[in-house]
C-alpha cells in the first residue's frame, strides 16, 4: 500500500471527484462514475507504449493516467483548471509526468501542442455547443492514420426527454441529434448513424462502434479526404463564383 501524507488524504477528501478509482493502492477517489468498464473497451494495451495521446476533456485524469501507465506520453486538456477537479491532487499522489493544459478543446492548434496518435474525446461530444467544429479540430490534432476514441450517449434504443421518453428504435437508422439542453453543459443526444456520418464527414472513417444500454464508443482512424476537407473549408470561408 502506498504511503500518503495525512496532508495529502486531506486534499483527495475534499475534491469534488467525478471519477471514482483507485489513484494509488489503498487511495480511492470518492466519485459519482466508474470509468473501470469503459476503460476495458477502449482495448489499448502495450501497443501504445511511446505514443502521443491527447485526452480532451480528462476531468480527473483517469484515462490519461491509465495510458501513462502502458508508456504513453500524454497531454491531458480540460476547460476548467486542475485545481477545480481531481487531475492536480492525483497527478501529485502518483507522481504522474502527464502535461495538463487548461484550454478550450475550440483553442487547441496543431501549431502549438502538435499532433497525436491517438485523441481521447470520452464522455464529451454531447458536451459541446458546435459537435462537427469539434471534431475538425480533433481531426487536424491526431496524425493521418492514427486513432480517435468517441464516447457518447446514445439514443439508437430510447430518447429521455425532460417529460417523457420516447422510443427511438424503429428510426436507429436515420442519423439523429437532438438538442435536450439537459443542463447547463449537456446539449445534444445523438445515435450511432449521427456519430458516423460526423465522423465520416470530419476526416474519419469508423472501424468499430460498441452499445450498450444508453452510450456508445466509436474507434475511427484518421484519413486524408480532400473533397470534404474543402467542403469544410467552403463552408467556414467566403466561396468566390465565376
Amino acid at each position: 500500500m502506498t504511503v500518503v501524507s495525512p496532508e495529502l488524504m486531506s486534499r483527495v477528501d475534499s475534491v469534488r471527484w467525478h471519477h471514482s478509482y483507485e489513484i494509488v493502492p489503498g487511495v480511492t477517489s470518492k466519485g459519482t462514475y466508474d470509468p473501470n468498464g469503459l476503460w476495458k473497451r477502449l482495448k489499448l494495451g502495450r501497443e501504445i507504449s511511446g505514443k502521443r495521446i491527447l485526452d480532451l476533456g480528462t476531468r480527473d485524469g483517469f484515462f490519461s493516467f491509465q495510458c501513462e501507465a502502458l508508456g504513453a506520453s500524454v497531454l491531458a486538456t480540460d476547460y476548467v483548471p486542475k485545481e477545480a477537479t481531481g487531475f492536480g491532487v492525483a497527478s501529485e499522489i502518483r507522481g504522474s509526468s502527464v502535461e495538463f493544459l487548461h484550454q478550450n478543446l475550440y483553442e487547441l492548434r496543431a501549431s502549438d501542442i502538435g499532433t497525436f496518435d491517438y485523441v481521447l474525446m470520452l464522455g464529451l461530444i454531447y458536451h459541446l455547443p458546435d459537435p462537427y467544429l469539434a471534431l475538425e479540430i480533433a481531426r487536424s490534432l491526431v496524425k493521418p492514420g492514427g486513432v480517435v476514441f468517441v464516447e457518447s450517449t446514445c439514443i439508437d434504443q430510447v430518447a429521455v426527454l425532460s417529460d417523457t421518453t420516447v422510443d427511438t428504435s424503429s428510426i436507429r437508422d436515420l442519423p439523429i441529434m437532438m438538442f435536450v439542453a439537459r443542463n447547463k453543459t449537456s446539449f445534444w443526444d445523438l445515435n450511432s448513424k449521427c456519430l458516423t456520418q460526423l465522423l465520416e464527414h470530419t476526416g474519419f472513417i469508423v472501424r468499430d462502434m460498441q452499445r450498450w444500454g444508453k452510450r456508445m464508443l466509436a474507434r475511427a482512424e484518421a484519413i486524408d479526404n480532400p473533397k470534404m476537407s474543402r467542403l469544410n473549408a467552403d463552408a467556414r470561408g467566403v466561396v468566390q463564383r465565376g
